[in-house]
């Protein structure tokens, strides 16, 4: 496999270190030793080789390489001189040349684009003969990602659209949420793997808009309020002291049905004013005005709530455990939070409604004990 140097190498250095790199490499050079792969393994990495890192000011992006024999130079779209012009790069000539008046070239080696700071990088970086997409999913889509968010962050202003790949292959996002997300959000957030990953520029403000993030955030002129934690008698901190059953089953629930879509939702229900109550309607009101949060907020809250099931799992583990018969599994996940409510309530309203409003703890305990004396 060829190698990367100078300036991309040190921006690319600790990604080599990740355990994913380790099977990747692997993977790739066993095809390469039993299969017909292309590009030929000295060009693989001609993408970094001809535009250092400080030299990007345009990133255009393949999907794979060429498939058939002599076309891929490891240059996204691009062949070598002496073979015929893709169809792809036909019609990428015919738009430059009707929309900005550009000569198209009689041939299709874009070498000179690279040179000039255009990074044509291939999504997936190696294929099979004939076999297209067949390296897709093996672990190139993670490696170039930060490696084209790298240079999209030195080269050029437009970052949002790389931040949008940067949570849509790195976090898991699916592409419709993270659309959603403001622009701003997204860059800080992309910046904040970049810092973690290549060490460029710093991860963003824990309070970007200039709010003390301590206990809370400003909301449209409302202080809205973190849940809580407590210190019990041993000294050992009590997450969502203050939170009832029913936020904590709808917040849950929410998060694991999709985390990302949810975000504004989970917060309001999570997060509320001093003093006010929990009201269903006002939080999914207040929600829709949440669509543009911080993500650094998001961020913050979600770590709270995976630190207090840390904590209930700790001390309620029976609640946790999926349901089981003559100790083999149901087939099913087990009842979501809001069933595991119910059937604390007795599927009785008034019985459900004071279970709904007791403190998440007492709610656990409940429960706990209930699971305990049905066996």
């Amino acid at each position: 496999m060829s190698q990367i140097s100078g300036e991309w190498l040190a921006a690319l250095k600790n990604e080599f270190q990740q355990p994913y790199y380790a099977r990747l490499y692997k993977k790739v050079m066993e095809e390469y030793r039993t299969q017909q792969i292309f590009p030929p393994p000295q060009d693989m990495f001609n993408a970094f080789e001809y535009t250092p890192l400080n030299d990007v000011k345009v990133v255009i992006l393949g999907q794979d390489p060429y498939h058939n024999d002599g076309q891929a130079n490891g240059l996204c779209f691009s062949v070598r001189e002496d073979v015929a012009i893709p169809p792809s790069l036909v019609n990428i000539y015919k738009e430059l040349h009707s929309d900005l008046g550009c000569y198209i070239p009689d041939n299709g080696c874009l070498e000179k684009w690279a040179k000039q700071g255009v990074f044509l990088l291939n999504t997936v970086l190696t294929v099979r003969a004939h076999q297209a997409f067949s390296h897709r999913e093996i672990g190139w889509e993670q490696f170039f990602t930060l490696a084209e968010y790298a240079g999209q962050t030195v080269g050029t202003s437009a970052t949002e659209r790389k931040a949008e790949r940067v949570l849509e292959r790195i976090c898991g996002v699916d592409p419709g949420t993270v659309r959603k997300i403001d622009g701003r959000q997204r860059k800080q957030f992309a910046d904040c793997l970049g810092e973690r990953f290549f060490g460029f520029p710093p991860p963003f403000p824990e309070n970007p808009d200039g709010n003390d993030s301590t206990d809370g955030f400003d909301w449209n002129g409302i202080r809205m309020l973190f849940p809580a934690p407590a210190v019990d008698p041993d000294g050992s901190v009590v997450p969502l002291a203050h939170t009832t059953a029913v936020e904590l089953c709808e917040a849950t629930d929410l998060y694991l049905c999709d985390k990302w879509r949810y975000a504004p939702l989970v917060v309001a229900i999570l997060c509320r004013p001093e003093g006010e109550p929990y009201r269903e309607q006002t939080c999914r009101h207040r929600a829709w005005s949440m669509k543009k949060l911080p993500m650094d907020i998001v961020l913050r809250l979600y770590d709270m709530l995976r630190q207090a099931h840390r904590y209930l799992k700790r001390n309620y583990p029976l609640c946790y455990e999926t349901p089981r018969t003559n100790g083999e599994k149901t087939g099913r996940e087990g009842p979501t939070w809001n069933e595991l409510l119910l059937w604390a309530g007795h599927f009785r309203i008034d019985e459900i409604e004071p279970v709904r409003r007791m403190n998440c703890h007492d709610f656990m305990d409940l429960v706990q004990s209930r699971i305990k004396m049905n066996g």
